[in-house]
């Protein structure tokens, strides 16, 4: 009995001790993981960070293209002289400060080290730069539909036609800036849709939430990148459908103004 009972503590010792040294192996891999977690999270915040300072910009740019829309909106509704001036002046001001923008405009550029951050967060390095660089071509956009928009404006007190076709080249181009809108607010869900839901969280305080311009009417976080693409599709086949009606329409009706102008400066000799 002495014998077995002496067996029986020895085999109770060797659990004991297996145990321990699970408990002790579970203790190390826990205290492994959290410090892996930890440092993605800082990984993540510093990738967010940049993105929002890249971004913000780019919203600074839609929310100052959205107010000169908005003036345009003003004049419509109540056209005079002395608004049609007004309105031109803030046009002039824009283009060229934009211009000034996209001539003093430096290229970002993602160094070795960021790029490999990004690259192990699931993120291309290649098109988060291609991304920020996109407010160059945005800009471009902007004072091309604002010279086009212009000259409209200008042609706007020869003709009542010249006035309705200001009014609709003005609606065309409020429904293309609503839908860049919605376009660049789901864009942000692209790069992060992986991503664990406190980074998400991170993104969206610092992020979406200090957006001015670019926005969506019933925003929807999703965890695939596929999901996010179809939305993001649908806003620009909107867009390019637009663009393709207008295109046609937009030769006719500047020659049509052209010719306009001159016999109105003409009568003025």
């Amino acid at each position: 009995m002495k014998k077995e009972s002496a067996a029986r503590n020895q085999r109770k010792g060797k659990k004991a001790a297996v145990f321990g040294i699970l408990g002790g192996m579970v203790i190390v891999l826990s205290a492994c993981g959290s410090g892996s977690r930890k440092k993605e999270a800082e990984d993540r915040k510093a990738i967010a960070d940049d993105y929002a300072q890249i971004m913000m910009l780019q919203d600074q740019d839609s929310q100052v293209y959205d107010q000169v829309l908005e003036e345009i909106g003003v004049y419509l509704e109540q056209p005079a002289p002395d608004k049609q001036e007004q309105l031109l002046e803030l046009m002039e001001n824009t283009i060229q400060d934009m211009e000034e923008l996209t001539d003093s405009y430096v290229p970002y550029q993602v160094d070795q080290e960021f790029a490999k951050l990004l690259d192990e967060n699931g993120i291309s390095s290649a098109e988060y730069e291609m991304n920020a660089n996109g407010r160059y071509q945005m800009l471009a956009m902007y004072i091309q539909d604002l010279t086009i928009l212009e000259f409209y404006v200008e042609s706007a007190d020869y003709d009542e036609i010249a006035m309705d076709e200001l009014d609709e080249a003005y609606k065309g181009y409020v429904e293309n800036q609503k839908d860049m809108r919605g376009y660049n607010y789901t864009g942000v869900n692209y790069w992060f849709a992986g991503w664990e839901a406190e980074d998400v969280e991170y993104v969206k305080e610092q992020v979406l939430e200090q957006f001015l311009s670019f926005s969506v009417e019933n925003p929807v976080w999703e965890t695939e990148r596929d999901a996010v693409e179809v939305r993001m599709n649908t806003y620009l086949n909107r867009i390019e459908e637009r663009l393709d009606q207008s295109a046609e329409k937009l030769g006719e009706k500047q020659e049509r103004l052209y010719e306009l102008e001159k016999e109105v400066k003409g009568m003025e000799r």
